[in-house]
């Protein structure tokens, strides 16, 4: 059913997915519009995701920074490394991003 539909490519791939590798997360990262496509770093230094959406409610943290209710979404790196790997097979790629 439209919207998700999912690409022939990821179909082919299902079987050699790890269907238990998370995909997304949620943060109380302190974003804004704008940051989109920006690395998430935890801690350590590591990435460990990309910044792609959030709710309603971190629209105003370009002021305000608030982590009662904002939640940015996030792609996990893992989930970026399974599908270079297994559905887009750029394993030279994945060489320079490792």
């Amino acid at each position: 059913m439209e919207p998700y539909i999912l690409p022939e490519s990821w179909l082919k791939a299902k079987p050699k997915l790890n269907l238990k590798t998370q995909f997304n997360f949620v943060a109380t990262a302190d974003t804004h519009g704008g940051n989109s496509g920006s690395a998430t770093v935890n801690t350590e230094g590591e990435v460990v995701g990309i910044l792609f959406d959030g709710n309603l409610e971190s629209l105003p943290k370009r002021f305000v920074y608030s982590d009662t209710q904002a939640r940015s979404v996030h792609v996990s790196i893992e989930a970026v490394w399974e599908a270079l790997e297994k559905v887009y097979s750029a394993k030279e790629l994945l060489k320079e991003l490792r």
